[in-house]
């Protein structure tokens, strides 16, 4: 049974050997518990253990490992700090209570340990690898269309895997349409034909750029904006400037995002969505908040496997005939 030598699991497997047949081998070697489920799956070793959630995972990735049974009951993930850190805990504390509120644990955790298909699917993409120097088949168009809202185009790339996984026949339930999932409507108004993958990103990053300059002089900081604008895209500018009307109504700093990702997901609480500077009435703003959050550390892994491009040159925002319309919540 090969381990690596920080495994917690080794007391567990020399009580079970006592226990039973007397015939467990511990093998301690200076590897990852990954490194070690790779080497099973590719016949380097015969047994491994590893938490159970982590196993499972894998599962999605190397389809011909069993991993059963289970040497033990549940155990506890634990953060561990010096006693004479309160500050470091106090801190912690906060931000977890933070992310269960916004339900981000409870999506995050259903997609790296429930959705094996979503993760066997990233697991194989050609794209998902630094050795390629690309994320997607569609990276010169992100790098082109990226230059209308002057985003960093592995923004715009975080933000199209969001949306499609990248396909752009994909359709939501709600009719949204093609690598951005443009609803048909906007798709008129930008004059795009949203199934054309080049398309739908300059048409999507129209929209994205009059986001932007609509929440210019509320949101000054760019990073904070950055927020806001992905929100309205998702749920729809008016549901976000609810949650902003909120922010101000009871105190809090409306430029702040985490401000607003708290009364986002409010609105659907009866008592919020009726509340007079409610005007767009009931939202799911787990979704939203999570779409953002999830957007956001994919831009941060994307940066980390690929180069950026030169800043892009500001481009005069575009002239639209047609009344604007917010996006329709494509999720």
């Amino acid at each position: 049974m090969h381990l690596t030598k920080v495994s917690p699991y080794r007391r567990r497997l020399l009580e079970l050997n006592t226990e039973l047949a007397d015939d467990i081998e511990v093998v301690e070697v200076d590897e990852t518990a990954d490194k070690l489920i790779a080497r099973l799956a590719e016949g380097g070793i015969d047994y491994t253990v590893a938490a159970e959630n982590v196993a499972a995972l894998r599962v999605g990735e190397y389809s011909n490992l069993v991993i059963k049974p289970a040497i033990g009951p549940p155990q506890p993930i634990v953060w561990a700090m010096r006693k004479s850190s309160p500050h470091l805990h106090q801190a912690l504390d906060q931000w977890l209570a933070g992310k269960r509120q916004s339900g981000l644990m409870k999506v995050m955790y259903r997609k790296y340990f429930l959705d094996r298909r979503g993760f066997r699917a990233r697991a194989a993409s050609p794209y998902m690898a630094t050795e390629t120097g690309r994320l997607s088949p569609y990276d010169d168009a992100f790098r082109e269309s990226a230059r209308i809202p002057v985003w960093d185009w592995r923004l715009l790339a975080a933000q199209a895997y969001q949306e499609s996984r990248f396909d752009p026949h994909a359709r939501s339930w709600a009719g949204a349409v093609g690598l951005m999932q443009i609803m048909p409507r906007t798709a008129r108004e930008l004059k795009v034909d949203p199934r054309n993958a080049e398309q739908s990103v300059a048409g999507a990053c129209r929209y994205l750029r009059r986001l932007e300059d609509s929440w210019r002089e509320e949101v000054p900081r760019r990073a904070e904006r950055l927020k806001f604008v992905l929100a309205s895209h998702n749920v729809g500018l008016g549901h976000v400037q609810d949650a902003v009307r909120l922010a101000r109504k009871n105190g809090d700093d409306a430029a702040a995002w985490e401000n607003i990702a708290y009364w986002l997901i409010r609105k659907s609480k009866r008592d919020v969505y009726n509340d007079p500077v409610v005007h767009f009435g009931f939202a799911r703003g787990t979704e939203p908040v999570s779409y953002v959050d999830n957007i956001l550390s994919r831009w941060d892994h994307y940066r980390e496997m690929v180069a950026a491009a030169p800043t892009p040159t500001p481009t005069p925002s575009p002239v639209v005939e047609a009344t604007p319309t917010p996006f329709t919540p494509s999720r």
